[in-house]
This record gives structure tokens, C-alpha cells and sequence, in this order.
């Protein structure tokens, strides 16, 4: 049965393209593989080798099962480190650094439009309500200015304060001004109620030219960001 659903697989996928495909396999040796967010099995294929139940095969198959146990906890390590970088630096810019290390070493010229956001009478009332609120208030307000800016095509260089710095262009988009204008645009219709509540607006500015981007600072401090007359 397992012989003839892997040579049925195989033949699908087009990794053996015979019709009598039965004649090539000779031995077939599987064993499961069981894990915490994980299961499935090995399959080894060998038109040549009968293999047999025997204790070496046995020992054979632990030491791959243990193998590939350990690459499987160390990509789920790698996602996870992948999942918690992204909260700081945005996900396609991790992921070109890991294809070309190197590229976030040399600064790049783009052209791209800066949106500058702002609370205006955060500071007032920052003075007035608990700290906590304050955080909690602030938190969900920056959470919702940035997913807009995502959506709109943008990165989110930094939080200052009550402030936040969105980047379009760094990826290659088009139409980056018009996605600047779009996330301006919803970001003064968002959260109404809440400003309302704590009588708080949202001014925005977008700059629009050639800025360097690129990692500035030294070892002991690095951030990633754009440089230009446009940002100051």
C-alpha cells in the first residue's frame, strides 16, 4: 500500500515519468515523526535496496529522525526570531537582509514621499489622565497608524513620542504619493471616537523628494531610516 500511494505521488509530481513506474522501486522505508507543532513521517525511496526490518535500519532512521527534528526546531527558531524582529524593522527589509547581508550597509538613494503624524493636545492631556491609559491610548493609536501605512504600501521608520515617521517609496512602490495621501487621509478618520473622547487631533505632513536610506550609526547603535532635506 505504501509502495503504490508514493509511486502514485512521485508519478503526479513528475519526479518519475514512466508508465510502468512500479518496476523501479524496490524498497521503501518509512518512519514517523512526531513533534509539539509538528507531524509527519521520512520516506525513503531505493529502486536498488530492498530494505528490511532489521536493527541497523533501525538505528538509521532514529538518527535521521533526530536530524530532522533538530532543522525543524531551528526553522521554527528562525521564524519566531524572523516574527519578533518585524515589530521593530519592517518584514521585507529583514528578509533583503538575509538574501544580500551587505545591502543595509550601503546607503541608497530614493525617491520617496515622508509622512510626518502628530497629536496635537497629546502632551495636555498626558498631564491629566494615569500613565497607564496613557500608554494603553497611545499604543492603540500608533497600532492603527501603522497598519494603515502597510496597507497603503508604506514603512513605518519610527515612533517619536506621539509621533510617527511613515516612508513610502524604500520598496519600489508606485504611486507612493498618492498612497501617502490615501493613509493621511485615513488616518484623520480613524479612531474618531477616541480623539473625540480625549479631545485630541492628528496633524500630518507629507514631504515629498530624494533622501538617502540606510543603516546610520555605529556598532553600538544602529538605526535604519532615511536621510535627506526632506526629514529635517
Amino acid at each position: 500500500v505504501i509502495r503504490n500511494s508514493v509511486m502514485e505521488s512521485l508519478k503526479e509530481k513528475k519526479y518519475i515519468i514512466k508508465e510502468n513506474i512500479n518496476d523501479d522501486l524496490n524498497g521503501v522505508l518509512t518512519i514517523p515523526i512526531k513533534g509539539e507543532n509538528y507531524d509527519g513521517c521520512i520516506i525513503i525511496i531505493n529502486k536498488r535496496i530492498d530494505y528490511k526490518n532489521n536493527e541497523r535500519n533501525t538505528e538509521i532512521m532514529k538518527v535521521l529522525e533526530s536530524q530532522i527534528k533538530f532543522a525543524i526546531r531551528k526553522s521554527n527558531e528562525l521564524k519566531y526570531v524572523f516574527k519578533l524582529f518585524s515589530l521593530y524593522i519592517d518584514k521585507r527589509q529583514i528578509a533583503k537582509m538575509l538574501e544580500d547581508p551587505n545591502s543595509m550597509r550601503r546607503p541608497e538613494l530614493i525617491n520617496s514621499v515622508v509622512l510626518f503624524a502628530d497629536l496635537s493636545g497629546f502632551t495636555k492631556i498626558s498631564n491629566q489622565i494615569n500613565p497607564l491609559e496613557v500608554f494603553s491610548f497611545l499604543s492603540k493609536v500608533l497600532y492603527e497608524f501603522t497598519k494603515i501605512i502597510n496597507v497603503n504600501g508604506g514603512i513605518v521608520d519610527k515612533f517619536v513620542g506621539d509621533r510617527i515617521l511613515g516612508v513610502f517609496g524604500i520598496n519600489g512602490s508606485e504611486n507612493i504619493l498618492e498612497n501617502a495621501i490615501k493613509s493621511a487621509i485615513e488616518m484623520q478618520n480613524t479612531l474618531k471616537e477616541e480623539f473625540k473622547k480625549y479631545n485630541i487631533g492628528v496633524k500630518i505632513g507629507l514631504v515629498k523628494g530624494e533622501m538617502l536610506y540606510g543603516n546610520i550609526g555605529g556598532k553600538f547603535k544602529s538605526d535604519l531610516t532615511v536621510i535627506g532635506s526632506g526629514v529635517n
